[in-house]
């Protein structure tokens, strides 16, 4: 097997793999984003991706219709992966021919090429079928993109080594204008640098400790210059240049950019062309790969075009220069310090405000960014990993290790003086060890080259997301011996085992190169360590996140695959006598095939196979169907409102409906949005406009009782909206801002709009109140729950408005007049439980007759996150909830109905019991079918068995690692207890004794 057929052979298998097992849709999390923006050319998250939008729109070009540009999109991640592992097989035999060339063997040609190509493809095929890779190479998500762009820069470099003619340099021009296309798809690539330079260093000069540390320092500074200087410093300097021609010149928008861009395209041209004709050809290369870095970077400006066109997803604004520093920077996110900096108890002492422009009325006006906050002195540390404000991470630092602490005095908010424990440097560097580098990287290292346990997302604990071997006396040391956990973990489909057998083919490659070739031993290291640990410790992760972060470790995983496949090489060539050594080569090629990359294929091909998979598309389509024609919904995050921009922004479904994101209400640019008329869609009346929340205006709102007498809701917001004086109250500082007069709020009704909008629900013409009273229960009101008030008033109820869930009221009181309506819960003039109005009919129709399901009662797979979405949308409690109305409007049979239908698409086997499963017991007997409700309760029972079984079985020390999960089904065993006591006495008498000794037990173990 020649290297060109080798090469080739690894694109066409992994190539096929991903394509078979490719989701024929779209994803969560911001595959639904990044799709819908590829498709429509529109303006996703920070800090941007615009070449994998384009690359995206070129491949969803190529869809029949749009149902299928979702899996054209997908398929681009599927062909930039399988390219990638074209890239590493070559990557691989190069650092092979380089060490064997440090080897003595006696070896014919002919042997060299098979065992390279062999080694190289067994290396290759690993990283194929490992977990992280595999996961983003089915998925319409920038990873597998930006993997492509690392691997192809490495083997630019490889090809430059190669290249011994005079224009060998354009390989070098290559990756400079390579690195600035990858900035249009993640920084990630850049990380590359410090290795190409060490490639550069050998070729050229002698090895030398102090050049080796001249060469890393230098690429690591050029690097850092890149990220922090020219990425932002460019747009910036544009911004500077547009606000001086407008607001100081009268100049019209965009001239300033327009003279800054031709007076830096200029003068890269005159550098170029006067550093030629110099004969400087240092300094000529410079321009010139200064010049292909920025033409690459250029595609931002595409960002720009799209936003002036106002598109529905235009993040940021950033048709307002300035908008596109602030994203570039992505100044929404709040920052991590890295070297020093607050501890997460430091006291706050100040904030140093920071600003930004924005573009109103053709002028560049002033806002505030998230300001700089200082904290006492005597608090801060060197290298602070535990940095985080957010109140609930403080006893999760607390959880991952013991803090020893230091003694400091400090003042507290009452003026006096007071002693509080803040950690040290060595209680800094063991969390950083213990969590970010163990837990957060070395977790996910592992998955990859030793095995995985089961796809549950891990905090911790020892049932879910750690890693495995396979090998039961390393396994049972750390985590819950596998036959003693309940089946649906016994059998998940994640849980894979690779018996270590990658970890130490790697390991084995690293030691055969380390002891044979130093100076490529380094370049490899350098790799793997910044696209590993230096990852680590700019992330500064916190103690507990959204979601697994492996994909952002993916570059070190590929850069292990190198040592796989040397580790291979070596293997391959063991034997040294010519007549033994092809037949010897050829079955070790067979055998490692077989336990490697054929393990890692078999492992987790079922766990990796997303075909047939329609849950995202399914579950977007279900909100919007929740949704009354013409209406307005509110959400909250990822993933209930990109799936939802993908079903409208892609296959134009339900585009009548218009979701507002209340995460970015606060901000002024999404305000302006709103005011935008989209087609179908419309737009949305307020009295605040964006101006008046620039500078921290109104973000928070106190609320002042001075009247008991109510005031209308446009009442409320237009005392908020003036400018009067009296309208404003003073503060300490000197400053008078606006309030909140009332507590006690009037709504009007407008009966014959609610009516029109109520087709399908059960009412009395005549019961339509005129009006609905409510009282704010918070002390002050965010800039959101203001803004969503003014909606609602402005409203008229002429277009029917939706909430993800009651908690995006509470604080203004709205709760009790919000119902359940499908997944989401609707704004009605009547309270909760009014028996004058129901809407159970129409959502029993929506249910068993609009809904989709998405494949899930198919032979599919469903990961944490498809899993974790039946439960954080509560689908179960959206059956149960619906069930119960029914019953209450004696409808018992459409009930059952109902509940039945749950059982059938929320299956069990997938999908397993929460610990809200008594709800579904309870709607059972609240519709009379005494005998599903205790076959249930046994499922229910048997299901909790298995946990306290396994529970009692463990020794002290691993039941505190699952003592969490089972107060959760303790939580649940009461709740049934409490709903059969009087049906079922005798189950109820036996919950209850179990209840008795498991609870004792955990209350032991949670001391």
């Amino acid at each position: 097997m020649t290297r060109k057929i080798g090469g080739l052979f690894v694109l066409i298998i992994s190539f096929i793999v991903y394509l078979l097992t490719l989701e024929p849709t779209t994803s969560m999390w911001d595959c639904s984003e990044f799709i819908a923006c590829a498709y429509g050319l529109e303006v996703g998250h920070a800090p941007g991706a615009p070449v994998f939008m384009l690359l995206g729109r070129f491949f969803s070009l190529f869809a029949l219709d749009p149902s299928q540009a979702a899996f054209m999109i997908n398929l681009l991640s599927a062909t930039a992966s399988a390219f990638t592992i074209f890239f590493l097989f070559h990557t691989i035999y190069w650092f092979g021919q380089k060490l064997l060339q440090q080897t003595n063997h006696n070896f014919s040609a002919s042997f060299l090429q098979q065992v390279l190509t062999m080694a190289a493809f067994l290396g290759a095929m690993s990283f194929a079928f490992t977990d992280t890779f595999w996961f983003s190479a089915v998925e319409g998500e920038v990873y597998a993109t930006s993997s492509l762009f690392t691997a192809v820069v490495f083997w630019s470099i490889i090809r430059w080594e190669q290249d011994n003619s005079q224009y060998a340099d354009r390989w070098l021009l290559l990756i400079f204008f390579l690195l600035g296309l990858s900035v249009g798809v993640h920084l990630l690539n850049l990380l590359a640098l410090p290795a190409v330079a060490l490639v550069y260093y050998f070729k050229k000069f002698e090895r030398s400790t102090k050049g080796i540390i001249i060469t890393l320092a230098l690429s690591v500074l050029l690097m850092v210059i890149i990220i922090f200087g020219f990425i932002p410093g460019v747009v910036a300097f544009t911004a500077h240049t547009d606000r001086l021609f407008l607001n100081t010149f009268g100049l019209p928008v965009y001239s300033g950019a327009l003279f800054f861009i031709f007076l830096l395209t200029g003068g890269v041209l005159y550098a170029i062309h006067h550093y030629r004709k110099k004969g400087k050809i240092t300094m000529h290369f410079i321009a010139l790969a200064f010049a292909l870095w920025l033409a690459g970077y250029s595609s931002f400006t595409m960002l720009i075009i799209r936003s002036n066109q106002q598109p529905y997803i235009d993040i940021n604004n950033v048709e307002n220069i300035y908008g596109l520093v602030d994203y570039l920077n992505r100044e929404q996110y709040p920052k991590r310090p890295l070297f020093y900096g607050n501890n997460y108890n430091s006291p706050l002492i100040d904030a140093e405000e920071r600003y930004t422009y924005k573009l109103y009325q053709d002028k560049y006006m002033k806002d505030l960014l998230i300001p700089e906050y200082k904290f006492n002195e005597k608090t801060k540390t060197f290298f602070p990993r535990m940095a985080s404000l957010d109140p609930g991470h403080a006893r999760l630092y607390e959880k991952w290790i013991d803090i020893d602490g230091r003694k400091v005095r400090v003042q507290g908010r009452d003026g006096k003086m007071k002693t509080i424990t803040v950690p040290t440097f060595a209680d800094n560097l063991r969390f950083f060890f213990k969590y970010q580098l163990g837990y957060m990287y070395g977790r996910y290292f592992m998955w990859n080259f030793a095995g995985r346990q089961n796809n549950i997302q891990g905090t911790g604990g020892k049932m879910h997301g750690n890693w495995q071997s396979g090998i039961d006396f390393i396994d049972n040391a750390r985590l819950i011996p596998e036959e003693d956990l309940p089946s649906h973990l016994k059998d998940n489909k994640a849980s894979n085992k690779y018996y270590l057998l990658p970890l130490l083919l790697g390991l084995l490659g690293l030691i055969y190169q380390w002891r044979k070739d130093k100076n490529n031993v380094l370049i490899v290291i350098t790799f793997f360590l910044l696209t590993g640990a230096a990852i680590v410790f700019y992330l500064n992760e916190i103690p507990r996140t959204p979601r697994e972060r492996d994909y952002a470790f993916v570059g070190s995983f590929y850069v292990f695959a190198i040592w796989i496949g040397l580790g291979a090489l070596q293997l391959l060539t063991l034997v040294k006598k010519s007549p033994y050594a092809k037949p010897f080569s050829i079955a070790a090629f067979v055998i490692i095939g077989a336990l490697v990359p054929g393990n890692l294929l078999s492992e987790n091909y079922d766990d990796h196979d997303r075909s047939g998979r329609y849950t995202t598309k399914a579950h977007a389509s279900n909100m919007l169907s929740s949704c009354q024609p013409n209406a307005i919904m509110f959400t909250a995050a990822d993933n209930d409102s990109y799936p939802v921009w993908y079903m409208q922004e892609v296959e134009q479904y339900r585009t009548d409906v218009l979701p507002i994101l209340k995460t970015f209400l606060p901000t002024n640019w999404y305000i302006r949005q709103l005011h935008t008329n989209f087609v179908q869609r419309g737009l949305v009346e307020t009295t605040f406009k964006g101006e008046d929340f620039l500078a921290g205006k109104n973000m928070s709102v106190p609320v002042m009782e001075k009247r008991k007498k109510p005031a209308t809701a446009q009442q409320v917001i237009d005392f908020v909206k003036s400018e009067k004086s009296q309208t404003k109250v003073g503060y300490a500082d000197g400053s008078r801002r606006n309030y909140i007069p009332v507590k006690n709020i009037v709504l009007p009704v407008d009966k014959a709009n609610f009516i029109k909008t109520a087709e399908g629900y059960e009412f009395n013409r005549d019961s339509v109140p005129s009006k609905i009273q409510f009282r704010i229960n918070a002390q002050s009101i965010s800039a959101d729950e203001l803004i969503i008030l003014d909606i609602i008033a402005n409203n008229d109820w002429e277009r029917p408005i939706y909430f993800l869930n009651r908690n995006m009221v509470s604080n203004l009181g709205l709760a009790p007049y919000v119902h359940r309506e499908g997944l989401l819960y609707r704004l009605m003039p009547y309270k909760t439980g009014d028996r004058k109005f129901s809407n159970a009919d129409y959502q029993h129709d929506l249910i068993m007759n609009k809904f989709q399901w998405g494949g899930v009662t198919n032979d599919i797979y469903l990961d944490w996150t498809n899993v974790r979405m039946f439960y954080t949308f509560d689908y179960r409690g959206m059956f149960s909830d619906i069930a119960k109305k029914l019953a209450s409007d004696n409808e018992n049979k459409k009930a059952i109905e109902v509940l039945d239908k749950a059982m059938e698409v929320v299956p069990t086997s997938k999908i397993p019991w929460s610990y809200k499963g008594h709800n579904m017991f309870d709607a059972y007997l609240k519709a009379g079918d005494k005998d599903k409700a205790k076959e249930l309760l046994t499922n229910l029972n048997d299901d909790l068995d298995a946990y306290f079984i396994m529970y009692k079985n463990l020794p002290p020390a691993k039941r505190q690692g699952v003592a969490m999960e089972v107060y959760q089904k303790l939580y649940m065993l009461r709740e049934l207890y409490n709903k059969s006591s009087n049906i079922f006495p005798e189950k109820a008498r036996d919950m209850m004794e179990q209840f008795g000794e498991i609870n004792a037990l955990v209350r032991q173990d949670l001391q």
